[in-house]
């Protein structure tokens, strides 16, 4: 184990600096609020969660409805 080498703690510190370094560039490479390609996503996630709700008052209005039509058959008999 000759290779081995306990790596010191000036080690350690410049590890994490440059892993600092690494994750502050990453965050200044991703684009802007003011890209884009940022307001075409944000677009399609708003249609996206539009339909949802859409749909989801669309069932509750036919289950709604179809309580309704139990109620009056029930009534009916």
């Amino acid at each position: 184990m000759s290779g081995f080498r306990d790596k010191g703690f000036g080690d350690r510190l410049s590890t994490a600096e440059c892993a600092r370094k690494a994750m502050l560039e990453r965050v200044r490479a991703e684009p802007g609020v003011d890209d884009p390609a940022v307001a075409e996503r944000r677009a399609a996630r708003q249609a996206v969660s539009t339909a949802r709700e859409t749909r989801l008052a669309g069932r509750e209005a036919a289950k709604i409805a179809e309580q309704a039509r139990e109620t009056a058959e029930r009534e009916a008999r």
